[in-house]
């Protein structure tokens, strides 16, 4: 078992009509959640495959003309606030690994990503009418459903079966296929803890 944070960041906002951020990068965190098994080969290598649940969430603060999709018109009056996307999928990385020290594994491969959901939140300090509020709008389909990446990271491997990892998740896929986007790639750091013995479920 394993689990941590995602620390996300895309080149581009996920979703359109986001006008002066347009081609800024937006991050935000998230965390995962799965399983894994290593399949040990002769010598210092192997092979690891696992699964995850993931969410990740990417967005920015604007302080004037936050982007109201509910509304025809991207000038809202110098309404400021946070715009953020949150996606929640699968996520299945087969890795080889290499176990040349002791307590310590380098992994890198291909993975995949499944997007389960996607959700924008708008949040606006203060409306023209002086009033404020939040709410979220399903653009599951406005994201890409399958995601390709490369994975690099390493775990080290503690007493009793607990580990300790960091990997790079890079995005090889645009995940902006809205009507208006801009490409989007995403990066994502992960950092987390592992429990479990060798040659077992990890």
């Amino acid at each position: 078992m394993k689990g941590g944070a995602n620390f996300s960041r895309v080149g581009d906002p996920l979703g359109s009509h986001h006008g002066p951020r347009t081609g800024r990068s937006a991050d935000g965190v998230g965390y995962h959640i799965g399983i894994g098994r290593q399949f040990d080969l002769p010598g210092i290598w192997g092979v690891r495959s696992e699964l995850l649940f993931s969410s990740s969430t990417t967005g920015y603060y604007a302080a004037s003309n936050v982007f109201d999709p509910r509304r025809s018109s991207t000038s809202q009056g110098g309404v400021s606030g946070t715009r953020s996307m949150r996606a929640q999928g699968l996520e299945l990385p087969v890795l080889l690994t290499l176990h040349r020290w002791s307590g310590l594994r380098v992994e890198a491969g291909p993975a995949t990503s499944i997007l389960l959901k996607a959700t924008e939140r708008w949040k606006a300090d203060e409306a023209p009418d002086g009033s404020s509020e939040t709410y979220g709008l399903d653009r599951t389909g406005d994201l890409r459903t399958l995601e390709w990446a490369i994975v690099l990271g390493m775990e080290v491997e503690g007493a009793k079966g607990f580990g300790a990892l960091v990997r790079l998740w890079k995005g090889l896929s645009n995940l902006d296929v809205a009507q208006g986007a801009s490409p989007s790639y995403i990066t994502t750091w992960q950092v987390g803890v592992s429990y479990g013995s060798r040659g077992s479920s990890r």
